[in-house]
């Protein structure tokens, strides 16, 4: 989703100009065409049946970014259309639209940025909802970072997202739009301490608004306080890192609260030169399709292994567990408030290679299952195919 935590602004980001392809005076642009997944998907809707339907597939997304102006002060571009084709299930083709346009400026101690997001999508909203359902997810964000000293800086911001679903998109009998479209209005602030020029520490609160079009015993309120750390990529441990706490309080006294522990990280540890190890963690909530379930708790974590290879290649290994633990409506004689629950097991190789200075490819195979409280939910299945990336 394009929802997002607008605090991320505080951490470092990589100036685009550094890898155009071509400039135009103070215009950078990367034209570049990605070839995904040219392969099987040996369960092509994720049923839990003998003979699960099998087809070859491939996504083309051709990727168009352009950069504007200074970096004091630049607005940035980035178009991907996603061709996604299936040999013979025709149902499942489709055309994904991705857009998002910021800027940002710098003007001595003071920088505002603004963005745009705009997604018109086919694809799978989570494995929770096997239905590819046509949705559009807008969002504008706004905000202002300071800065007091060369290491310490505040920012505020703010943040409109809206989700709505085809009024025809329908998973397990759920009309999706009826449960599902919703609007959100976050603001927030957060502080910044830059301890080493690789090291940032961070400490973000956000508090959000959540309205449904149609489901309004789902509206909720949130307020969200989290510490954590962005490492450069330089840096023996690099990546982001997160945790923190939640109040999650529906304004409908039949729909549970959740007052937890949130988080995510994504950091990689330099083993050896070549060799690398990754970890990535996430908790958080998320509203389901299911009435009498409103919403979920997302536990997730996962491992991978690189290893650079001579002539450009690489290897890795990964493998991931994910579980939603559900919060259903607490009822007058009965105030248990957990629901079912679904694990998903996702596991994959791949190898790749650098082909020259603009082309990369990479084969990849992965495995997926599901296990669900609902027999009918689980699944598994087998992907691969080969991805190419060419940068004109």
């Amino acid at each position: 989703m394009l929802e997002t935590n607008g605090g991320t602004a505080l951490a470092q980001a990589v100036d685009p100009r550094t890898s155009a392809r071509l400039r135009l005076g103070s215009v950078y642009v990367t034209p570049t065409l990605e070839v995904r997944n040219i392969g099987v998907d040996t369960n092509v809707y994720n049923q839990n049946v003998e003979e699960p339907v099998k087809d070859f597939v491939l996504t083309a997304v051709p990727i168009f970014e352009a950069v504007i102006g200074p970096p004091a002060a630049g607005l940035s571009i980035r178009s991907e259309t996603q061709l996604v084709y299936f040999a013979n299930q025709v149902s499942e083709r489709s055309v994904n639209e991705l857009l998002t346009v910021s800027a940002r400026g710098r003007f001595g101690r003071v920088s505002p940025s603004a963005s745009l997001d705009y997604m018109n999508t086919r694809e799978r909203l989570s494995f929770e909802i096997d239905a590819r359902a046509r949705h559009v997810e807008s969002r504008g964000a706004a905000g202002v970072s300071f800065a007091f000293t060369p290491k310490v800086s505040a920012d505020v911001h703010s943040e409109v997202w809206q989700m709505k679903f085809n009024g025809d998109e329908v998973f397990d009998n759920y009309g999706l739009a009826a449960q599902l479209n919703r609007k959100s209005l976050a603001v927030g602030g957060g502080m910044s301490y830059r301890a080493t020029p690789l090291t940032t520490f961070l400490v973000l609160s956000d508090i959000s608004r959540i309205r449904f079009d149609e489901a309004s015993f789902r509206d909720t309120d949130t307020h969200e306080t989290t510490v954590g750390v962005a490492l450069n990529t330089r840096a023996l441990i690099s990546g982001t890192a997160r945790i923190g706490y939640q109040l999650f309080s529906p304004l409908d006294s039949s729909v549970p609260e959740f007052n937890g522990v949130v988080g995510a990280a994504s950091v990689s540890y330099r083993l050896r030169p070549s060799t690398s190890i990754g970890f990535t963690f996430d908790r958080r909530t998320d509203f389901s399709y299911i009435i009498v379930e409103p919403y979920y708790v997302l536990k997730s974590y996962g491992v991978s292994v690189r290893r650079q290879l001579p002539d450009q290649w690489f290897v890795e290994l990964k493998a991931a567990r994910t579980a939603h633990n559900y919060l259903r409506l607490l009822r007058p004689d009965d105030d248990t408030k957990e629901g079912h629950e679904e694990r998903l097991f996702d596991s994959g190789f791949s190898l790749g290679s650098a082909v020259g200075t603009r082309t990369r490819m990479t084969f990849d195979v992965g495995y997926l299952n599901r296990n669900s409280d609902f027999d009918e939910r689980g699944y598994s299945g087998l992907r691969f195919g080969l991805s190419m990336v060419y940068s004109f």
